[in-house]
């Protein structure tokens, strides 16, 4: 349960074409032990294989879909515009966090 005393934080999440790790990478921010409110925005940048498959599988995670590949920059800002909060944080699509 998120502690509201804690200031509630976005987390954004890049993707093309990481179907093999987009879901490791959401998971490992799941298993923060962050007591505030996190919100995870996932930023798929028209991928091509299965990633929107396996982000679809997390609900409670906010996702972004590009109809055309624009570029991780993009899907960046694209994924700022749609976060909640202000704090941000940030994650690639093929890297996790301990």
């Amino acid at each position: 349960m998120a502690d509201e005393a804690l200031p509630p934080v976005s987390v954004v999440i890049t993707c093309f074409n990481l179907a093999d790790f987009i879901g490791e990478a959401i998971e490992s921010v799941q298993r923060q032990d962050y007591a505030g409110p996190v919100e995870i925005v996932v930023c798929d940048d028209a991928s091509a294989d299965s990633s929107r498959t396996v982000i679809e599988g997390y609900p409670g995670v906010r996702q972004v879909w590009s109809d055309d590949n624009q570029g991780v920059l993009l899907a960046t800002i694209k994924g700022i515009e749609a976060s909640s909060h202000e704090l941000l944080f940030f994650l690639d699509g093929d890297d996790v966090w301990e």
